[in-house]
């Protein structure tokens, strides 16, 4: 019986034993070119927008003539652009602020429009670093657009996206007048660190289209800080928004909401309703809170003699499982409020001995 250890020694040839000491090297070879290759860079969005942008664009745009047109393309970032000359068209680009919690100041809009009139800012997206969101007090100047005492500006399809300010503001400068004629359609605010939009100083002016997505305060709000100064003759139609709308500051003519679509409050307090100007919404769809606890008292406010109409609106409540306690309007202080073919989920409203509320089914 032969075993294991008597078996004869099997001779292979030498052709094959090269072979395989060939492929073994290969095998090694390659591995260790794997190794040492370079891994691909990361897709641009992981880079960080500032590094992948092109240079501020600012002193090209302020270079401009009268009537000049940039036309961007791309991301850009930028610490502020001004538009300062008539009839400036800004056409298509990304720009990006680098500002963050803890930069120094002075914080500026991403654009801003001061003292010009016919001006044109269109096809933009306009981005922040508010990306957590919320209000921040020291950064708020950083607004997507920022307008002082310009006339008959255009704004067009422009989106904000995580300014630690509003999306747009329409801003009072002392010892200049109220911006004119602005014409803002198709304007979408994304996470705003303030108001959504800040109506301030402005006159004979239309808002189409606007979509407030989010902000960390108000919807709209016409309010000024300014004793004495405020807006007139200013019109939404087809608001889309997550959040209301409030007058604050002394009007100085009416102002409307049309067609428009929202969740939050309608407010006329302060010195705007002391100023007795008319404010109309008309065709509107609200949704309002469920619940209210401090201020506002109710879904509809008017604390002073102000004079609200709201006609032909519908009035539902945001979901939830418990009935409403939060009534649907609050009246005081000499407050108007006429209410004509609306319709609401109870509870309804009060108001007190010196208001008056007129409902028209």
């Amino acid at each position: 019986m032969v075993g294991p250890m008597d078996e004869e020694p099997v001779i292979r040839p030498a052709w094959l034993v090269l072979g395989v000491v060939a492929a073994l090297l290969v095998g090694l070879t390659i591995g260790w070119f794997a190794h040492r290759q370079p891994t691909a860079a990361p897709p641009p969005s992981s880079v960080g927008h500032p590094l992948q942008c092109q240079p501020d664009p600012a002193a090209a745009i302020e270079a401009l003539p009268a009537g000049g047109t940039w036309k961007g393309a791309g991301c850009y970032t930028t610490m502020g652009i001004e538009i300062t000359k008539n009839d400036v068209t800004i056409d298509g680009g990304t720009f990006e602020d680098p500002v963050v919690i803890g930069s120094p100041k002075p914080i500026k809009p991403i654009i801003r429009v001061q003292g010009s009139s016919g001006d044109t800012i269109e096809n933009v997206s306009l981005i922040g670093t508010n990306t957590v969101g919320g209000y921040h007090g020291a950064l708020v100047g950083e607004a997507g657009i920022d307008v002082r005492y310009a006339s008959d500006l255009t704004v067009y399809d422009v989106n904000t996206v995580n300014t630690f300010g509003d999306g747009i503001t329409f801003g009072f400068e002392p010892r200049e007048p109220e911006s004119t004629g602005a014409k803002v359609t198709g304007l979408t605010i994304t996470n705003a660190g303030r108001q959504g939009v800040t109506v301030a100083y402005l006159a004979d002016s239309t808002f189409t289209n606007v979509t407030m997505n989010s902000s960390a305060d108000t919807g709209v709000d016409f309010e000024s800080d300014e004793p004495g100064i405020g807006s007139s003759n200013v019109t939404f139609t087809g608001y889309t928004g997550a959040k209301g709308f409030t007058f604050v500051e002394a009007l100085q003519g009416p102002c409307a909401v049309n067609a428009s679509t929202f969740s939050g409050d309608i407010g006329d307090t302060g010195d705007a309703a002391t100023s007795g100007k008319p404010i109309t919404f008309t065709g509107d769809t609200v949704a309002q809170r469920r619940f209210y606890n401090g201020l506002p008292p109710g879904g509809i406010f008017v604390n002073g003699p102000g004079n609200l109409t709201i006609s032909g609106s519908t009035f539902t409540r945001n979901p939830g499982t418990q009935a409403p306690t939060g009534p649907a309007w609050v009246v005081e202080n000499g407050g108007q409020l006429v209410l004509t073919g609306d319709t609401f989920v109870p509870p309804l409203g009060t108001h007190d001995a010196t208001s008056t509320v007129t409902v028209t089914p």
